[in-house]
């Protein structure tokens, strides 16, 4: 009996590992995670069949769900808000208010918003990554271009 997702694009879950092995979820997520009480046949059993499956894990829910067992969900990471001009213009450009909109909806969703300016010629693409990997970036939002050139070309 295979316990595999019916379609392809489907990620192969706990569950799906658990009635694979006919075990809990709350087991097989212990297994995985190495923590709790678990026989030692049954965690070879687990990632064996995790293995088999397919399983791979996703590092944000695993990143959600270490803050729920805690009982305290806090940031999550940070949003990076990519401004293709300097730092000291998006008051002058009347972004302001949109950035802020993004800080704010970012915070509720437990995210942090870091302006990251992309013509700073130090910014390579090697060194945006290391940037992203120390401030715990987990995705980006690219200011508006169109309010920028308009702005830029002082037709607005």
């Amino acid at each position: 009996m295979s316990s595999k997702p019916e379609s392809p694009n489907q990620s192969v879950t706990y569950r799906d590992i658990a009635r694979h092995c006919g075990l809990s979820p709350m087991t097989v997520s212990r297994a995985l995670r190495n923590q709790g009480y678990v026989k030692d046949t049954t965690k070879t059993r687990v990632l064996k069949a995790a293995e088999e499956l397919g399983y791979k894990p996703n590092p944000l829910v695993q990143t959600l769900m270490s803050g729920v067992r805690r009982r305290s969900v806090t940031r999550e990471g940070n949003i990076a808000w990519l401004a293709p001009y300097p730092l000291h213009k998006p008051h002058s450009l009347g972004l302001k208010t949109l950035m802020e909109a993004a800080r704010e909806r970012a915070d509720r969703f437990g995210f942090g918003l870091e302006v990251i300016p992309l013509l700073d010629k130090n910014h390579t693409p090697e060194r945006l990554t290391r940037i992203f990997r120390a401030r715990g970036i987990v995705g980006a939002v690219i200011a508006p271009l169109e309010v920028i050139r308009v702005k830029l070309r002082g037709e607005g």
